[in-house]
């Protein structure tokens, strides 16, 4: 199933695998480009694939500061 088609269709699985296999800026990308169009399906899929991709940003992005906290040397010892 292609991003888009899955964008116009919202579910949270569906969009966090396209997030974790294509990245965020991609699915952001495409949603942009979707959103340009304005047509039917984008508005009725708009607030769900919105919501969700602040959801999905939020998320990815907390967990890459825990993973890597300001501050240590990730350098080889």
């Amino acid at each position: 199933m292609g991003i888009r088609r899955v964008l116009l269709r919202p579910r949270f699985g569906r969009l966090l695998d396209i997030a974790l296999r294509f990245g965020l800026d991609r699915f952001r990308r495409e949603w942009n480009e979707l959103e340009a169009d304005a047509t039917p399906g984008v508005c009725l899929g708009r607030p769900t694939s919105e919501a969700i991709l602040r959801n999905l940003e939020t998320g990815l992005a907390a967990t890459a500061a825990r993973a890597h906290p300001p501050g240590q040397d990730y350098s080889p010892g």
